[in-house]
């Protein structure tokens, strides 16, 4: 998936991260940085999950339409996104917080298990 399709594939647009991220839609100085959030944070949930966020593979791994996709899964892209904005390197010196806690409660039901 590249930054140009990104918002027409992805499940969250960039429309739907600016709203998360409280940025007004006039303010477009961040787009690319955003929408490159937006592609990572939803390679990452793709590789926890263990399937593609794309119809044709969203359909074959769970059934799931996109009319009844569930919103934690999208929450936990918006989630990651919020969280790559607003921490741009990998440590603070202000505080050091585990922000997967909650991405990991929303997607572990969706998740394909491994047997073996």
């Amino acid at each position: 998936m590249s930054l140009s399709n990104l918002s027409a594939q992805s499940l969250v647009t960039l429309e739907d991260i600016k709203k998360h991220l409280i940025i007004d839609n006039n303010f477009t100085e961040d787009d690319t940085l955003i929408m490159s959030y937006g592609l990572s944070a939803t390679q990452h949930v793709e590789s926890y999950l263990g399937y593609e966020l794309k119809l044709d593979a969203l359909q074959k791994a769970t059934g799931l339409t996109l009319e009844k996709f569930p919103e934690t899964i999208k929450h936990a892209v918006l989630l990651l996104v919020g969280h790559f904005y607003n921490n741009r390197e990998a440590t603070n010196t202000l505080t050091i917080k585990n922000v997967p806690l909650a991405f990991e409660a929303l997607l572990s039901p969706y998740k394909i298990q491994s047997v073996g």
